[in-house]
């Protein structure tokens, strides 16, 4: 644990998420996506207070591929974007061939007048059926 004289030296312990959710979403093979050129999985919203700022960090943390010759999904198949100053959504812009196991990770930072406040993690099983329909 670090020792601070100012709110510029944050320890790794005040770092970690005050909160976690886990979210499990199944869809098909080869989804198909709308002409919107997305479909929406998962919103993570902050609060409401105009002072407070929120960061989004999101990452793919694994996949798992439940047949040979299944191309396994990238970060490249999602797409985070913000939909409020408060707030992302998660959408999917390639089809998935499946079967296949993906893990995703959400993460929201709080800064309340510039310092840093705290976080909190989603993270999202997305689960791919061998089957079309």
């Amino acid at each position: 644990m670090a020792t601070c004289t100012d709110q510029s030296c944050i320890s790794e312990d005040l770092k970690q998420p005050l909160a976690y959710s886990y979210n499990y979403l199944t869809f098909a093979s080869n989804l198909t996506i709308p002409s919107t050129g997305y479909l929406d999985l998962f919103k993570m919203k902050g609060p409401v207070l105009s002072v407070t700022r929120v960061q989004f960090d999101f990452k793919l943390t694994s996949v798992r591929i439940g047949a040979y010759g299944t191309t396994p999904a990238t970060k490249d198949y999602f797409n985070l974007r913000r939909t409020a100053y408060n707030e992302a959504m998660i959408s999917l812009v390639k089809p998935i061939q499946g079967p296949q196991d993906i893990e995703l990770e959400l993460e929201l930072k709080l800064y309340n007048g510039g310092l840093y406040g705290g976080s909190t993690k989603a993270i999202i099983f997305v689960y791919v059926s061998q089957y079309s329909f």
